[in-house]
């Protein structure tokens, strides 16, 4: 009976690493395999995600840059657009890069939500404008700093 027990508390330990066999990291059912057990190169759910909301975020920043160059009144406001245009240009490059031969789609529209902050943008000049692009500007790069976190811990 003791034997038993042994066996039983054995195998009950390692119940989350059998669990675990044949799908690593998240990958979906259908992820293709180089070899039985292996997966081929391919993404997976999380990565996917990723690369979409930073595309989004990516795309959300220029189309603001290019809005906040011709809207800002004080110097140093306009001048920030166009850093972000250029940050944020050269960012893609790199995302695009890794997606490309994993075939995930980078988005070129920004999300709903900047989206939305950029229509009431559009309706505002000068000073107004000024403080409301860079309250938006710190909103977006939080939630930047947040998906950066995510996917550090997850992806």
């Amino acid at each position: 009976m003791r034997t038993f027990t042994i066996i039983a508390a054995a195998l009950l330990a390692a119940s989350p690493a059998f669990a675990q066999f044949g799908n690593p990291a998240g990958m979906m059912p259908e992820t293709p395999e180089a070899r039985p057990g292996v997966p081929a190169p391919y993404a997976n759910v999380q990565d996917r995600l990723f690369v979409k909301l930073l595309g989004m975020g990516n795309a959300g920043e220029v189309a603001a840059g290019r809005l906040g160059g011709g809207r800002a009144r004080h110097a140093g406001v306009k001048s920030f657009p166009r850093r972000m245009v250029g940050g944020h240009r050269a960012a893609g490059r790199p995302l695009e890069s890794v997606a490309k031969p994993l075939n995930l789609p980078v988005p070129a529209e920004p999300d709903p939500d900047q989206k939305a902050a950029q229509a009431r943008l559009e309706g505002l000049n000068g000073a107004a404008f000024d403080a409301a692009y860079l309250q938006a500007q710190l909103v977006d790069h939080q939630k930047s700093v947040i998906l950066l976190h995510w996917v550090i811990s997850n992806g």
